[in-house]
């Protein structure tokens, strides 16, 4: 069994219009709700294994905030792709994952995040891929699991969502 995590950045400011948008902050609301993911991950036990995340500043703090509650500590990867990643970024990403991790995280971007959510799920009456369909909110964490044993078969329309979490419900 192989579970994919995948969370959007949190909410991130525009108090500063001159910043170029790979370096913008979480607003404060964005710090909340990232804060909130952890406490999450946590208290469910959903501790991953591998962490993939985007270099932009909000995702990166997004990272970072969450990890603070989740205290994970290796196998933290930055990549620069993975800002605005298409399916085919995303895809080769998770396909290279080696096997001995049974379960990885994403922090990147909309629209490439939802995409990638939607396009992995069978279901598409699935509660959670109805909604996400219709707005995957910043910060939103959606749960993603294989039936499968290698990183390497993982494909759309593979996977079954088992969980969507919004900041906002938590």
């Amino acid at each position: 069994m192989k579970t994919i995590f995948l969370l959007r950045h949190a909410k991130s400011s525009w108090d500063n219009l001159n910043l170029d948008d790979f370096d913008r902050p979480l607003s404060n609301k964005g710090i909340k709700a990232s804060k909130k993911i952890g406490n999450y991950l946590k208290t469910n036990k959903f501790v991953p294994d591998i962490i993939y995340c985007s270099t932009a500043k909000r995702a990166k703090q997004t990272w970072e905030l969450t990890n603070r509650i989740i205290k994970k500590k290796k196998n933290i990867l930055y990549k620069d792709n993975l800002y605005m990643a298409n399916l085919s970024e995303f895809m080769k990403i998770i396909k290279k994952t080696k096997n001995k991790f049974k379960n990885l995280m994403i922090v990147s971007h909309n629209p490439g995040i939802e995409s990638l959510a939607i396009e992995l799920s069978k279901n598409e009456n699935n509660k959670f891929h109805q909604i996400i369909n219709i707005k995957y909110p910043t910060g939103a964490l959606v749960v993603i699991k294989f039936n499968l044993n290698d990183w390497g078969k993982i494909n759309y329309k593979k996977g079954e969502i088992y969980e969507f979490i919004k900041p906002k419900e938590l």
